[in-house]
C-alpha cells in the first residue's frame, strides 16, 4: 500500500490539490503521475529492493536506492541486472550511518532531484 499512497499524495499535488492527510481518502486527485520522469530515493533499499521494484512494476517510476549494508547492496544490484532495469533504477552506498543523504545525492547533478523520498 505505501507506493500506492506514495501515487495518491503526487496526484493530488500534480493537480494541484491539497495533500491528503490523517489518512483521509476522500479528497482524490486524478490519475498518478507515471513513467520515469517521476524519481524516488529509497532510504535503506534492502536487499529485496522491493519498492523500487513495485514502483517501477505499477507506474514506471525511476529510483535511486541508498544502503549502508554492502551485501545488500550487491544482492539489489543482482535483481537489477536480471530484470534489465539498470536505466531505471540505481543504487548508491551510504558509507556513514549518520548521515542519511549526504554522500548519496548531490546538489550539482539534475539526476539526483527527486519528486518522493521514502
Amino acid at each position: 500500500d505505501y507506493i500506492h499512497y506514495l501515487a495518491d499524495i503526487l496526484s493530488d499535488s500534480a493537480n494541484g490539490g491539497p495533500l491528503p492527510s490523517g489518512g483521509d481518502q476522500s479528497a482524490q486527485g486524478g490519475d498518478p503521475p507515471t513513467g520515469d520522469r517521476i524519481r524516488g530515493l529509497d532510504i535503506g533499499t534492502g536487499s529485496n529492493l522491493i519498492y523500487p521494484l513495485l514502483g517501477n512494476s505499477v507506474y514506471g517510476w525511476s529510483f535511486l536506492g541508498s544502503e549502508i549494508d554492502t551485501a545488500s547492496l550487491a544482492s539489489a544490484q543482482t535483481l537489477i541486472d536480471r530484470n534489465g532495469l539498470e536505466d531505471r533504477i540505481s543504487l548508491r552506498h551510504q558509507p556513514c550511518r549518520d548521515t542519511i543523504l549526504q554522500t548519496v545525492l548531490s546538489e550539482s547533478d539534475s539526476s539526483d532531484e527527486m519528486d518522493f523520498i521514502m
